[in-house]
């Protein structure tokens, strides 16, 4: 039980001062004693310190640390301790999330001080600060989450009081779905691009890109020995990520582990692009750079995208293609979606979402309002990717 008590005491000038002094136990029987100017201020604490053990949710001041250092205790956490390592590219997002929350005033507080109108003030200031992301403002505070959950198993707050918090206006429902035309290519502007791209290099990476799904970072790890040109299909089993190391790590997730069936058109240009390429051993990238290594991101689109962009008349927008590499997936989604009459794979949700490696069909559902629930078939396939082909030149042509 905590008591508030009178205090008071003479200073060496003589002068005579008052105090009031809160004095608890813990759930651990430790003593504690703090002194307010007042005695409102001591009775104030004294019901709050007295609630909080109650619920079991009370951490002494006096073992608790700073917000700034519960981030930097996190963050040697996930990047020396965590038993599953994390990619270099991972650890550069959470620093720079960690970054948003340095730059808060929020930092400056101890964790057994700060409150959930604090946590929700810091989410009302990213939803403001118009250099911050809607989607940087979500993952900033899902990596406060994590820095109070791991301070909260060891010890120096005892419960998480940004559990629940959400950016204000976080909301889905505001979203415009994604759109042919807009957020990627119709099936017109796919074959027109595709069948424009200049060499078997470039034109392969679209067919794949478009009849596929596979993610840039999938198609820049991936090698000779996961194509099996005889059963027409693809084994996804690595990915490239965007560091300046370029290096190859695991899929994105356990789900992304896929085996990807291949149109007879998009393997026939595989198949071409092997006969000239010079690098062909099964740990050969299909697309690599100069040095026979990992091609960067930026370089595939300087190549590929910008080049077969303007030779089908679609303009760059700021020196960038309108349908950049991510684009192409929300094309692949649509192209499964569609029905056969239309062009389309015929492909119900659950199979898109294993095609394109979701971890959850909640990922998938953003292609709802695309799908038909149609059965598919690799004749449908077939025909559809031919279909796309169609536009402007040959399936078979190829330029060198």
């Amino acid at each position: 039980m905590a008591t508030v008590t009178r205090r008071q005491w003479t200073t060496k000038e003589g002068d005579v001062r008052e105090g009031w002094v809160l004095r608890y136990s813990d759930r651990q029987h430790e003593r504690h004693q703090l002194q307010f100017p007042t005695k409102a201020e001591a009775e104030r604490e004294r019901r709050r310190v007295e609630r909080e053990l109650d619920d079991g949710t009370h951490t002494p001041a006096k073992k608790s640390v700073t917000l700034k250092v519960a981030c930097d205790m996190w963050l040697d956490y996930v990047e020396n301790v965590r038993p599953k390592k994390i990619e270099e590219c991972t650890l550069v997002s959470y620093r720079q999330h960690l970054a948003v929350i340095k730059g808060h005033e929020i930092v400056a507080l101890k964790l057994s001080d700060l409150s959930t109108p604090d946590v929700s003030k810091f989410s009302e200031f990213l939803t403001r600060d118009e250099r911050v992301s809607a989607s940087t403002a979500r993952k900033t505070m899902f990596v406060l989450n994590s820095v109070l959950n791991r301070a909260r198993r060891n010890g120096y707050v005892a419960q998480n009081v940004a559990s629940g918090v959400k950016i204000d206006g976080d909301s889905k429902r505001h979203e415009e779905p994604v759109r042919a035309g807009v957020d990627f290519p119709t099936m017109v502007e796919a074959g027109q691009i595709i069948n424009s791209a200049k060499g078997d290099r470039a034109r392969s990476f679209l067919m794949v890109a478009a009849f596929c799904g596979l993610r840039a970072g999938e198609m820049r790890g991936l090698t000779w020995g996961k194509v099996n040109l005889h059963a027409h299909t693809i084994d996804v089993a690595q990915r490239a990520d965007n560091m300046k190391g370029l290096n190859i790590g695991a899929p994105k997730s356990r789900d992304s582990r896929r085996t990807v069936p291949m149109p007879p058109p998009v393997a026939h240009a595989l198949r071409y692009l092997k006969t000239v390429s010079l690098f062909t051993n099964d740990s050969d990238y299909l697309w690599p750079n100069e040095e026979r290594g990992v091609a960067k991101l930026s370089a595939l689109v300087t190549e590929i995208f910008n080049p077969a962009h303007v030779a089908a008349g679609i303009p760059l927008v700021d020196y960038q293609p309108k349908y950049r590499p991510h684009a192409w997936r929300h094309f692949f989604a649509s192209l499964c979606a569609a029905r056969p009459s239309e062009g389309g794979f015929g492909l119900t949700m659950e199979e898109t979402r294993v095609r394109m490696g979701h971890s959850s069909i909640v990922m998938t559902q953003r292609y709802k309002h695309l799908f038909c629930n149609s059965a598919s078939n690799a004749k449908i396939e077939a025909e559809a990717a031919a279909g796309v082909l169609q536009h402007k030149m040959p399936v078979l042509q190829h330029a060198r």
